[in-house]
């Protein structure tokens, strides 16, 4: 062998040996799932909720997180919830949802009409949805809401990675209310946020189990949304 092959060889082998090396380290970066405490593990193993409420500074209501492992894909559950205009079919209180606009393919800007308790005017939103892939192999859906009639600001997100052939689905929303009617609303706004994800949650695995043709439509528009080439 020639001194030149020899030394190809070599920096073959180190390469080889390198990205060996970076695979295994990937391999060993924890996910949010060793965030949870193992009772809170249990409870998600069983199929139960893990929720959370974080006292958040100069907001009368809390910062809300609510946590599933569900039965199906990453890719399943994310499609689901990036189709915006499904919700009034399952949202607690959505009466009415339409897309303004598509600024680039992974965010939208859709309108939400919630009907609001005690016989008060409906709350009519829009809200800006930035979908993206995490290094997990995930996804991430990030919102935040403007001209809101009773929110001075509302900002979200759903983080969807894999986890053991499951999906951990994780949602977090922190809302600062306007107007004198905050501590009013509080409990009713906590209970809607924490019904929400459970409906999301049952219209996942209720696709999945029952409609896997509108689950199949959801996929692909999910993966036009992150501009993926179809396999």
């Amino acid at each position: 062998m020639s001194l030149s092959s020899e030394r190809l060889s070599q920096a073959i082998a180190f390469l080889l040996l390198f990205f060996c090396l970076i695979e295994g380290a990937w391999a060993r970066v924890p996910t949010i799932w060793s965030e949870f405490s193992q009772n809170q593990r249990e409870l998600l193993i069983a199929g139960k909720s893990v929720v959370a409420e974080e006292d958040v500074t100069d907001s009368a209501w809390p910062r809300v997180t609510v946590a599933y492992l569900l039965n199906c894909s990453p890719a399943e559950a994310a499609s689901v919830f990036w189709n915006s205009e499904l919700d009034p079919n399952y949202v607690p209180d959505c009466i009415s949802a339409r897309i303004l606009s598509r600024p680039s393919l992974n965010v939208h800007v859709a309108e939400f009409r919630l009907r609001m308790p005690f016989f008060l005017p409906a709350e009519v939103y829009q809200s800006r949805v930035v979908l993206s892939r995490i290094h997990t192999g995930g996804y991430e859906i990030n919102w935040s809401v403007n001209q809101s009639l009773y929110a001075k600001s509302c900002q979200g997100s759903v983080l969807i990675e894999p986890h053991d052939g499951k999906t951990l689905l994780i949602s977090r929303n922190s809302v600062i209310p306007k107007g004198d009617f905050a501590g009013f609303l509080r409990f009713p706004a906590v209970l809607r946020q924490k019904e929400s994800v459970h409906a999301l949650v049952h219209q996942i695995m209720l696709e999945k189990a029952q409609h896997p043709e509108l689950l199949a439509r959801q996929q692909k528009a999910l993966t036009l949304a992150l501009g993926e080439l179809e396999k």
